[in-house]
């Protein structure tokens, strides 16, 4: 969905459709980020768990410093679009078909892992899922075989018990189970909101709103930031005055450096994420990295000259990127694996 519809917005010509395939290419990306982490938590030992899981919020960072980086090598030269009377097809057009790639490639590449066995237990697939353990039990152990493998066997689940008898009395069993299933979901979503998971879920709701709404607004802000200190050399927050305006083609080479300068700042901090994330505990770093990003984006009221603000707005990616990485490692880690 990522994909398909950020390829499809490329070729939109006006503001209207542009955006809302836009949207529906940010639906992809909401259905894929939970997904990610409850995936990837089941394939964990306990004692590995917070480091890996800040290990995998790393290739966001290298995504955003690969974005960066292309959009510096793309955007800026007018030649590599297509223009005619009929259809523009401008360089920075060519830069969103190019972005859509990782998200087509990862959905191919994802059906070459191995199914979640929470998931192919509850759907009565016991034998396919003591297969995917022992598999994992093998990589672990590099120096054991699959007959050393201690479990024989597995036990089916109860959604996939009442499956079962319901086959043996002849009730269709798709309606049925269709209907299990999301009776199952239901009812593991609505402990969520009830104790002792109430106090839980709206702590992380605020966390991941107010993260957000710091985090990616800013982002957004940053390259308008770039141009109004640039050209203008006094605060960003201040008024611009009237005889000043913003050249912004002349200045469009700069903001691509700058961002890439910026987006590859979050590198360390994701990095002592890793490396802390189990020795110094989840709740310290999250506390910290919130606090201390919040009280540097006081800050930029008072800066005045571009190093500055690239400076300001490195320590900024690189403080809440912790947060990003320990919140990934909390919200698996908050609820039991039947939830």
């Amino acid at each position: 969905m990522n994909g398909v519809f950020g390829l499809l917005s490329s070729c939109m010509q006006t503001y209207g459709p542009f955006l809302f395939m836009r949207f529906l290419s940010g639906v992809g990306v909401g259905g894929t980020m939970p997904v990610l982490c409850s995936y990837f938590i089941e394939f964990q030992p306990k004692n590995h768990r917070g480091s890996m899981l800040a290990a995998l919020s790393m290739f966001w960072i290298f995504g955003n410093v690969l974005t960066a980086g292309m959009a510096f090598l793309i955007i800026p030269h007018s030649y590599l679009g297509y223009y005619s009377e009929k259809f523009q097809f401008a360089s920075w057009r060519l830069f969103v078909v190019v972005c859509t790639i990782p998200s087509f490639m990862s959905s191919f590449v994802f059906f070459l892992l191995p199914e979640s066995p929470k998931f192919l237990l509850e759907n009565g697939q016991e034998t396919h899922a003591h297969n995917v353990l022992r598999k994992m039990y093998i990589i672990s152990n590099r120096n054991k075989r699959k007959e050393d493998y201690p479990v024989k066997s597995l036990c089916p689940s109860q959604l996939a018990r009442k499956t079962t008898q319901l086959e043996a009395v002849g009730q269709k069993i798709e309606w049925t189970q269709l209907k299990q299933n999301f009776s199952h979901s239901f009812a593991g979503t609505k402990k969520l909101f009830q104790p002792p998971y109430l106090g839980v879920i709206v702590n992380l709701m605020a966390i991941v709103f107010t993260l957000s709404f710091g985090y990616y607004g800013l982002w957004m802000w940053f390259p308008e930031l770039f141009l109004r200190v640039e050209q203008s050399g006094g605060s960003a927050c201040s008024q611009l005055p009237p005889d000043v305006t913003i050249n912004k083609q002349n200045s469009e080479m700069s903001v691509y450096r700058s961002s890439f300068i910026t987006a590859a700042s979050n590198i360390p901090g994701n990095l002592f994420a890793v490396l802390t994330v189990d020795r110094l505990g989840r709740k310290v770093l999250l506390s910290g990295s919130l606090l201390l990003s919040g009280a540097s984006v006081f800050f930029i009221w008072f800066l005045s000259s571009k190093a500055e603000v690239i400076a300001m707005s490195c320590i900024f990616g690189g403080v809440s990127v912790i947060s990003w990485a320990v919140l990934n490692v909390i919200s698996p880690e908050a609820y039991p694996t039947n939830m």
